[in-house]
């Protein structure tokens, strides 16, 4: 049962990091407050500014482009989690019926979830439509 908690935990945040790729502007993490961290200047946060061309760039701070990065931005927060929700899945796996059935019940709960929060859950509503013409 613990697995398969951090197999959904694995995959809401999949579906953080796919919504942040390819959804972003519908989506919940598109608000004013979030760009920073979420949105298309998080870069900002791994970089020091400006960039000059003869450079290829300088970290914000020790490690912010390699092992910290995932205190820069949601994309690598959310990758940390999914991989982090991963290895303890593994590290507490009891089998339930054998292996290969376990493996397809945590495939199937995996994309379950995934599709209900990238497709569902962490997307706007579409605008109500304008009464009057």
């Amino acid at each position: 049962m613990v697995t398969i908690i951090c197999i959904i935990i694995a995959s809401v945040a999949n579906s953080v990091m796919d919504t942040l790729k390819f959804r972003f502007e519908r989506s919940i993490f598109n608000w004013k407050g979030w760009m920073r961290f979420c949105g298309p200047e998080s870069w900002k946060n791994k970089w020091r500014l400006p960039p000059t061309p003869s450079e290829s760039g300088r970290e914000r701070f020790l490690f912010s482009s390699t092992v910290m990065v995932w205190t820069t931005d949601m994309w690598h927060l959310a990758q940390k989690i999914m991989i982090a929700a991963f290895i303890a899945a593994i590290l507490v796996y009891e089998p339930v019926v054998n292996w290969w059935v376990d493996a397809l019940i945590m495939q199937a709960v995996f994309s379950g979830v995934k599709e209900l929060f990238f497709g569902w859950i962490w997307i706007k509503p579409p605008p109500a439509p304008s009464k009057g013409g």
